[in-house]
């Protein structure tokens, strides 16, 4: 019996062994695979750190090109006040000019109607010299 005690135990302990050794080699698989995730997570962190990275680079230059465009409206609102400007001075060099143009047409005319009386005197004078030569 005692044989019998001592065999089972034995094969108590082989199998416990046994299932020790598997218990072992399926926790060295779980840390494998464990430290595979860890690797993907690194990787993955990496790249949502990339794109943050890249994600302020191109708030920093829609902030610059806000930026610009906010200057760029101040000049186009400048200038477009220049233009008016420069606009309403040439609305007032044509009023001008025409009042010029009317001003000389008048006294144009005025100068020929001054000129055919003139002209007229001076016939009247000759015609009047003429008969009493």
């Amino acid at each position: 019996m005692e044989n019998k005690l001592y065999e089972m135990m034995e094969r108590i302990y082989s199998e416990l062994t046994s299932f020790k050794l598997e218990v072992n080699q399926r926790f060295d698989e779980i840390d494998r695979k464990f430290d595979e995730v860890d690797k993907k997570f690194d990787g993955v962190n990496q790249r949502i750190d990339d794109a943050n990275k890249n994600i302020y680079e191109l708030n920093q230059r829609v902030d610059e090109a806000n930026k610009s465009i906010y200057e760029l409206n101040k000049k186009v609102d400048k200038n477009n006040a220049l233009l008016e400007k420069a606009n309403d001075n040439i609305k007032i060099l044509a009023e001008v000019q025409q009042n010029h143009f009317e001003i000389n047409e008048r006294r144009h005319e005025e100068m020929n109607e001054m000129n055919r009386e003139e002209v007229e005197l001076l016939k009247s004078a000759i015609q009047h010299i003429s008969q009493n030569i």
